[in-house]
């Protein structure tokens, strides 16, 4: 009988009480002699909560940082080596997302899950224009995206822990309206989707994302509409959407014909600010009949 496997994660965010992580276990398959793989999706509530300071007044000399201002370095200076420079040589800050990316990397790089028998991915609410969702057509943002499907946490160049840490990188910190809202229902009926194989819904819905002045083109769009001029802002392809986990319209399910993940127990880590909102236009086709 396949059991899930415990996830065991110990994040050092040192994230303030606003910010929760849970981890869920939505699915699992009962078929099978032993538990398999764990399949980890992390998701980030892109608010503007993610670019508060959590410490300033960092200072580099000859290369090497001075972190003696951060509250944590006097009980735990070893973090510090997980930071990498680009989150604070411009500001000498660093802020929520900053913090979150060096706790990972400080997490998933530790010897003792080198061999751990893990996949990881990562997903990300749209913008949020109300009645948008399903709707892949210009000025629409809603629901939720797969911008990782899962990967094996330590095989392949990259692996998967650096590809989500790329991911993570290619974020850069929300301001004002350049945020996202935390739309947990839809994203989790996105992730179903996905582990199902079931068509795209919301998540080509992003013509309106991360503050792009430009409605006319789509998240994974090069080119702006005829209509915005110089008026365009293009993303890092990091920042868009899985290709890879697409076809004909459709997400193949990591669990689909060929897979060894049958027997794998399913997790989902949410880095959240608060409550989810904005979440409900997906309704009825969330209680639609299969």
């Amino acid at each position: 009988m396949c059991k899930p496997t415990l996830l065991a994660f110990f994040f050092a965010t040192f994230l303030s009480s606003m910010a929760v992580a849970d981890d869920v276990e939505i699915y699992f398959n009962n078929n099978g002699a032993q538990a398999g793989t764990s399949m980890v999706m992390f998701t980030l509530d892109y608010r503007s909560n993610l670019s508060s300071v959590i410490c300033n007044g960092i200072t580099v000399t000859g290369g090497v940082a001075d972190f003696s201002s951060c509250s944590w370095t006097a009980d735990f200076s070893d973090f510090n080596s997980a930071f990498d420079l680009s989150d604070y040589d411009t500001d000498g800050a660093i802020d929520f997302l900053e913090m979150l990316r060096a706790a990972l990397r400080y997490v998933l790089n530790d010897p003792a899950f080198a061999n751990a028998d893990m996949q990881f991915g990562l997903m990300l609410n749209h913008n949020y224009i109300n009645r948008c969702e399903g709707s892949v057509v210009e000025g629409c943002s809603n629901g939720a995206y797969v911008a990782m499907g899962f990967r094996d946490h330590n095989t392949g160049t990259p692996n998967g822990t650096e590809q989500l840490l790329e991911h993570l990188a290619a974020i850069p910190s929300p301001q004002g309206n350049f945020s996202h809202p935390f739309q947990g229902k839809e994203l989790y009926f996105e992730l179903f989707r996905y582990l199902t194989g079931q068509n795209v819904f919301n998540g080509h819905v992003g013509f309106v994302d991360y503050a792009d002045p430009c409605d006319e083109d789509n998240l994974n769009d090069a080119d702006g509409g005829t209509s915005c001029g110089g008026d365009d802002i293009d993303f890092d392809t990091l920042m868009q959407w899985d290709p890879s986990i697409e076809s004909g319209g459709r997400y193949v399910s990591p669990w689909g014909s060929g897979s060894n993940l049958q027997c794998s127990g399913v997790y989902v880590v949410n880095f959240m600010f608060g409550v989810s909102n904005q979440d409900s236009n997906s309704d009825d086709e969330i209680e639609a009949p299969n």
